[in-house]
């Protein structure tokens, strides 16, 4: 499996849900199966502990811990298709975690979405202390989502930025080659006001 995961491209969090995709570890509840693509062959006849884990897939055992926390909640294949980033994806199973709901969305009796806007609506308002303000969880959430929102506006505008500026730069070309063309005519035209005005000279010294 280490090998497999050597030879191909991939980054660190995806090596880590991999690996903790295919290796037997003990899970809280029953921990849902993972729908990341993998083709690696593994031993299943052993519980796998973190640090071996970390060991298989090259990267650190926090990764590791916060792979399993999101593949038991059933986030891994969000994840591994780029719905969610990682690190988005686990702040939201840790919301979900220290809530009721961690162990039905365990146990398959609720979907992890319902599970976490049930808890996120449940999250108490404690004061977070943070540059000398003081803020709530539920505030500092709600300024996470804007971000999001922003982000993807954002992302959105810079893509419509990109296309108006190919097509301005495809404008500019097509205005260089006319104007290049244009040049080229004038200047035949010049070489042949010059010949005539040489042609007219020499008739008027002959006359």
């Amino acid at each position: 499996m280490s090998q497999g995961l050597h030879e191909r491209q991939l980054n660190q969090t995806e090596k880590a849900l991999i690996v903790v995709s295919m290796c037997e570890w003990r899970g809280r509840g029953r921990p849902q199966k993972s729908t990341v693509a993998v083709d690696f062959p593994t031993d299943t006849g052993r519980l796998y502990a973190i640090d071996e884990m970390a060991d298989l897939a090259g990267v650190g055992t926090t990764l590791i811990s916060q792979a399993k926390v999101m593949w038991s909640l059933g986030l891994a294949e969000d994840v591994a298709e780029g719905k969610v980033g990682f690190a988005e994806a686990y702040r939201r199973a840790r919301v979900v975690r220290n809530s009721e709901w961690e162990v039905v969305v365990l146990n398959g009796g609720m979907p992890f979405d319902e599970a976490y806007e049930r808890a996120l609506a449940n999250t108490p308002d404690v004061p977070v202390a943070r540059s000398g303000q003081s803020r709530s969880i539920k505030s500092l959430i709600e300024e996470v989502r804007e971000l999001e929102r922003s982000k993807a506006a954002l992302a959105e505008e810079l893509r419509l930025l990109r296309e108006d500026n190919a097509a301005q730069q495809s404008a500019v070309a097509a205005t260089a080659v006319a104007l290049e063309r244009e040049q080229i005519r004038a200047e035949k035209a010049e070489a042949e006001v010059d010949r005539l005005r040489s042609e007219l000279t020499r008739i008027g010294r002959q006359a």
